[in-house]
């Protein structure tokens, strides 16, 4: 702590508070870095380092919506720099608003030569614009041939597209690239399974577990390819440790209710009941998120009271549901006249860090940036 005096003391102000933000997030003592990149901030508005940092700690508390505005705010003092759009994208997918791709776009137009605005905008467009995606993904794999993520990000969207044989091409590179890679490794087998070949994809998943054996999908997995090659047993024991590991994972249920029908129907019987109930579930709670979504663009549109009939809706539909907590929050916020915004719930598979600047590796908090 005495260095960072030292420096308070050298330093003009808004370096110095932005430094002593770095310093206290390290330490997670959070709310103090807020208030230091708020001073660098109030010091000099046109230091945007201390934009963004503020913005990644907004971030890591879940306060996406103000990460947004924050991150905005730094565009308009440093409109030439590429790393604010990728924080306004990165918010609003955390939001789940539709033009998350725009601010990568933006990322992607201010820096041609980065891959990992590519990478981030091919993420943004993968869900609804998925042959967008596709394209951008391919202009990555074209400009960084020996980018390991660009190649797996370009066979991810592949195996959506059910285009097998050339996803499985760019997973093995991918592969090679960077070797022991657990996604890669799991989509490979993925690939080899519905391509036929439950023999490779048993290795690819034995692979794998070497590095995690708790990993339930790549169990399921396993019980798919074992059953493919006419190990009956020996699938039914991995659907049971996917379920060991994981006991809401619906596909390793249905899974066991068929497997199990004729050798021990009531054993099946369970496992369907318990498949109905959390497909049940799940469908109310989508239900939930279209009222929470449905909120979220009405107080866009300016119609708050709108925003309260949906709130209301979902409280009603969500009982004692998980997402409790946020219709409540929501509500509470709408009624002292805020602008709020709900958080994106649906999850997304993690890809790399190189495809996602700014992201957490799980463990820590926040990678802040220093001075420059």
């Amino acid at each position: 702590m005495f260095v960072i005096l030292a420096l308070l003391l050298a330093w003009p102000q808004a370096p110095a508070q932005n430094t002593l933000g770095v310093e206290l997030s390290k330490e997670k003592r959070y709310a103090e870095a807020e208030a230091a990149f708020r001073s660098a901030i109030a010091s000099d508005a046109k230091f945007t380092k201390a934009y963004l940092n503020l913005a990644l700690l907004l971030l890591a508390s879940g306060r996406a919506g103000e990460a947004e505005q924050t991150a905005l705010e730094a565009t308009r003092h440093n409109p030439s720099d590429p790393e604010p759009w990728t924080l306004v994208g990165t918010a609003r997918s955390y939001l789940g608003k539709p033009d998350a791709a725009e601010a990568f776009r933006r990322a992607v137009a201010l820096d041609p030569s980065s891959i990992d605005a590519r990478l981030n905008l091919g993420l943004a467009l993968i869900d609804g614009r998925i042959g967008e995606a596709l394209a951008v993904f391919t202009d990555a794999v074209r400009m960084a041939p020996g980018s390991a993520a660009a190649h797996y990000n370009r066979g991810r969207v592949l195996i959506d597209l059910s285009q097998l044989e050339e996803a499985r091409q760019e997973l093995d590179t991918a592969l090679r690239l960077r070797p022991g890679h657990a996604h890669t490794l799991l989509l490979l087998a993925l690939a080899e399974q519905r391509l036929g070949n439950p023999a490779r994809a048993i290795t690819l998943i034995k692979q794998l577990q070497a590095i995690d054996p708790n990993d339930f999908k790549a169990w399921h997995l396993l019980g798919e390819a074992l059953d493919a090659a006419g190990r009956p047993a020996e699938a039914i024991a991995a659907w049971k440790e996917a379920l060991r590991l994981e006991p809401s994972h619906q596909p390793s249920l249905y899974r066991l209710s068929r497997a199990l029908a004729e050798t021990d129907p009531a054993q099946a019987a369970a496992y369907e009941r318990e498949f109905i109930r959390l497909r049940d579930a799940e469908t109310a709670r989508e239900s939930v998120v279209g009222l929470l979504r449905s909120a979220q663009q009405a107080l866009r549109d300016g119609d708050p009271n709108l925003a309260l009939r949906r709130v209301g809706q979902g409280l009603e539909s969500c009982g004692q549901c998980a997402l409790r907590g946020e219709l409540e929050w929501l509500r509470a916020e709408i009624a002292q006249g805020r602008q709020a915004t709900v958080p994106d719930t649906k999850e997304k598979d993690a890809v790399s860090n190189s495809a996602r600047p700014h992201a957490g590796s799980g463990n820590s908090c926040v990678p802040f940036l220093p001075q420059r």
